[in-house]
């Protein structure tokens, strides 16, 4: 794998300072790695409040942290979902857990949304829903889940996505799910809003629609600020 290469230094948008109590959003990039040219545009045209979800799977992890971790961007662990069972022999399970957060030990997170592809089966299986947020939760991380329809994570510090945009798959709808995530926002203080799979496009979209935020009264703010804490006495039924 190349060596990392240090991302240049154009100055990163300024977003205005708003009052204590605002509505907040958090976005959160999922599918970096893979491209070199889209994390550095990533992390040079978004503000550093956007939040980046890393595959352990990207050839170009070195590459894509250094542009965040120089731009302040915050990384989030995407676990590879799809390669998890829900009844798989001991300790296969946990030696993938353990090699993904090794590719990318630098996180503040972890997250099944994976582009198009979610958790799935797995996370809907109640033993091994635990066992994975047990595991996230001994690392002192927390969890994002892009289904926004799931639930059952209040054993662990957690977040679901509000709006899932998906640039590739429906590009016209960008700018819509954008209003609908400030709607969100404005009715219930906070939302987060996951992009999946983002295009050259979608960033430089996103990136002017930051620079607009301001305007509505809502500040961005990094995903790790929208989490809920675990319910009262659920970190006593941790594996």
């Amino acid at each position: 794998m190349p060596a990392a290469v240090m991302a240049p230094g154009p100055a990163q948008p300024k977003l205005p300072v708003l009052l204590p109590g605002s509505p907040e959003i958090a976005i959160m990039i999922a599918g970096l790695g893979y491209d070199p040219a889209q994390s550095l545009q990533a992390a040079t045209a978004l503000p550093a409040s956007v939040s980046f979800a890393v595959s352990p799977f990207g050839g170009y992890l070195n590459e894509t942290e250094a542009y965040a971790r120089a731009n302040g961007h915050e990384l989030i662990l995407m676990l590879p979902m799809q390669a998890l069972l829900a009844r798989a022999p001991a300790g296969q399970n946990q030696a993938l857990f353990n090699w993904s957060l090794n590719r990318v030990p630098h996180v503040t997170g972890v997250t099944d949304a994976i582009g198009p592809a979610m958790g799935g089966g797995f996370m809907q299986d109640a033993d091994a829903r635990n066992w994975l947020l047990g595991n996230i939760a001994s690392h002192g991380l927390y969890y994002i889940e892009g289904d926004m329809s799931a639930a059952g994570f209040g054993i662990i510090s957690h977040r679901v996505a509000d709006v899932v945009i998906d640039p590739v798959n429906d590009p016209k709808d960008e700018a819509g799910q954008l209003a609908r995530l400030i709607s969100i926002a404005k009715t219930n203080h906070s939302a987060l809003g996951v992009v999946l799979s983002a295009t050259p496009d979608s960033l430089t979209m996103l990136a002017n629609w930051t620079a607009t935020l301001g305007g509505t009264g809502i500040a961005l703010v990094p995903a790790s600020a929208l989490v809920n804490p675990p319910l009262p006495m659920s970190t006593s039924s941790l594996p």
